[in-house]
């Protein structure tokens, strides 16, 4: 009897030490192999993400830009694009395509650039067709699910004009519409229309009359005017203008910008600044 109690006496003992020993051997091995696995899954995702993205889209357009797999890549090109060339059918955007060089049966993919933002993909494909030139933006929301436009020179515009970029102040809208995009710069045309019955005085002859605001709350300065020798704007109650202001910006920060300021905009001898 007394042996039968001293087995119920030990047992929990030996219980109780084993579990403390595998206890004190996760808290010393853990962060070590916690180290181990997080170092190996970064390097890995670091070195090779890209890449694996590059080899998708580079299979998927070699087979989808030949003229026999029309129907195939038709369901991926953006809408946008569709509605800005002013083609209301199928086949009249495939003879568009064909005719102008983007899709054909022999044609040499040359270069895919990567840029990400805000969990999206943004890749700039160059490609020769019958000796010309030509790129494809390709806007991937996530993993396979993407859309495609097409351009004959090196703009980034269709990426970048994703966002809208417009208010109204006091009865005076302002809007900005992407002209350029590249990979280290951007201009705007702004529009400004007056709906109020104020007159406003606009002096953009500063660097700092018109910036934008990008990745949270930094601002850069426009390096220039463009469209216009004049940098003083009067406009009268019912009354619009335009200028472009071109900025140096890298691609990525552009696709970060969330907003705009002007300064220096005068109403009865008052300077005040507006954000949109």
């Amino acid at each position: 009897m007394e042996k039968k109690n001293l087995h119920f006496i030990i047992y929990p003992i030996f219980a109780i030490i084993i579990v403390l020993v595998i206890i004190s051997i996760i808290i010393i091995w853990k962060p070590t192999f916690s180290k181990v696995s997080k170092n190996v899954i970064n390097t890995y995702a670091d070195l090779n993400y890209e890449e694996e993205i590059k080899n998708y889209y580079m299979q998927y357009l070699n087979t989808n830009l030949k003229l026999t797999n029309f129907d195939e890549l038709y369901n991926k090109i953006d809408t946008k694009y569709v509605e800005k060339l002013g083609i209301a059918s199928k086949e009249e955007l495939k003879t568009f395509l064909k005719d102008n060089s983007f899709i054909s049966m022999n044609f040499n993919i040359l270069n895919i650039d990567v840029y990400e933002q805000d969990s999206r993909n943004y890749l700039i494909v160059t490609y020769n067709v019958r000796n010309e030139t030509r790129y494809i933006t390709i806007t991937e929301n996530k993993p396979y699910d993407f859309k495609i436009s097409f351009m004959d020179s090196y703009n980034l515009e269709n990426s970048v004009s994703n966002f809208e970029l417009e208010g109204d102040v006091d009865n005076i809208k302002y809007s900005f519409n992407i002209i350029e995009s590249t990979s280290d710069s951007i201009k705007f045309k702004l529009t400004i229309t007056n709906n109020s019955e104020k007159t406003v005085v606009y002096d953009f002859s500063y660097l700092d009359s018109i910036q934008l605001i990008y990745d949270e709350g930094k601002i850069v300065n426009m390096t220039s005017t463009a469209n216009s020798n004049e940098s003083k704007y009067t406009l009268n109650p019912g009354s619009m203008t335009t200028v472009e202001a071109f900025y140096v910006l890298p691609y990525n920060d552009q696709l970060s910008i969330t907003g705009a300021k002007i300064n220096n905009a005068n109403v009865n001898g008052t300077s005040y600044s507006i954000e949109i």
